[in-house]
C-alpha cells in the first residue's frame, strides 16, 4: 500500500506512481490540514469521509455563496470549508475548496478540489487555482504537465503534451475580470511555452530558486511568480 496525496494538483501524479507500482494499492490520505482533520478514506469509496466527530463543519457555496450544513450539501456541488474546533478555532475559512463525490448513509465524501486563496492579480483579473484547472478540463487535452503563471502583462501557460490546446484565451475570458482586463488592453493574449525537459524537476528546482524549502513545495496549476521561462526547457510556439 502506497498512501500518498491524490487530490487536486496530486490526483494526475498518483496515476504516474500507480503506473511504477502497478502491484500496489494506492490509498488516498483524504484531507488533513494543520488546523484539523477533515476527512479520512474507506477502500473502495470514491472520496474520503466528512470526519463528522473531529469538528463541527459548514460549507459556503461556490455556486451561491450561502452556507451550508453537513447534512444539507449535495453530491456533485463545490464548497469552501469552514470549520469550528474544540481548539478554539471558531468559523476558521481553511481556504480550500471541496467537491462532494458522493453521500453513504448520511456522510458526505469529498475531494480536494484547491486553494481558493492563491490568487494572481496583474491588473485586477483575480484568477485563483480553481478556475485555472477548470480551464484546462474545458480544454480536454490532459498534459503530462501544466502551469500558469503570470508575466509582465499577460500570462503563459506552460505545456508538455503532444495536444498543445488552441482556445485557452478564449476560456480564459469566460471570467469577467480577465476578459475586461484584456478589452481595456491591460492584458495582452495568452501566450503557451511547450516544455521539452523534465519539468516536475525543473519545477522543484525554480521553487527552491524562489525560496522554497524542499519539504513544503507542493504541485500545483499555477505559480505567482514570473521568469519560469528562463526555468523550463522548451519554446515559445
Amino acid at each position: 500500500v502506497i498512501s500518498c496525496w491524490c487530490d487536486g494538483n496530486a490526483e494526475k501524479h498518483s496515476y504516474k506512481l500507480l503506473s511504477t507500482f502497478p502491484k500496489a494499492s494506492i490509498q488516498p490520505k483524504g484531507l488533513l490540514a494543520t488546523e484539523g482533520v477533515i476527512s479520512f478514506p474507506f477502500a473502495g469509496e470514491n472520496g474520503a469521509r466528512l470526519s463528522i466527530y473531529s469538528h463541527f463543519f459548514e460549507f459556503q457555496s461556490i455556486e451561491d455563496n450561502k452556507i451550508y450544513l453537513s447534512n444539507q450539501i449535495k453530491k456533485g456541488q463545490d464548497y469552501e470549508l469552514i470549520i469550528t474546533t474544540s481548539g478554539g478555532l471558531y468559523r476558521y475559512k481553511l481556504n480550500d475548496v471541496i467537491q462532494v463525490t458522493d453521500i453513504i448513509n448520511g456522510f458526505p465524501l469529498i475531494k480536494f478540489k484547491g486553494k481558493k486563496d492563491k490568487v494572481s492579480d496583474l491588473f485586477g483579473e483575480k484568477l485563483n487555482e480553481d478556475f485555472l484547472k477548470t480551464v484546462m478540463e474545458k480544454t480536454s487535452v490532459e498534459p503530462d504537465f501544466y502551469m500558469f503563471a503570470p508575466e509582465k502583462d499577460r500570462y503563459v501557460l506552460y505545456i508538455k503534451s503532444d495536444n498543445i490546446p488552441k482556445n485557452v484565451d478564449n476560456i480564459l475570458r469566460e471570467n469577467f475580470h480577465y476578459d475586461y482586463c484584456r478589452k481595456l488592453g491591460q492584458l495582452k493574449e495568452l501566450k503557451v511555452f511547450k516544455l521539452n525537459g523534465n519539468p516536475e524537476q525543473e519545477y522543484i528546482m525554480g521553487c527552491v530558486k524562489y525560496g522554497q524549502r524542499i519539504g513544503d513545495i507542493k504541485s500545483t496549476s499555477m505559480s505567482l511568480h514570473n521568469g519560469w521561462d528562463e526555468i523550463f526547457k522548451g519554446d515559445y510556439i
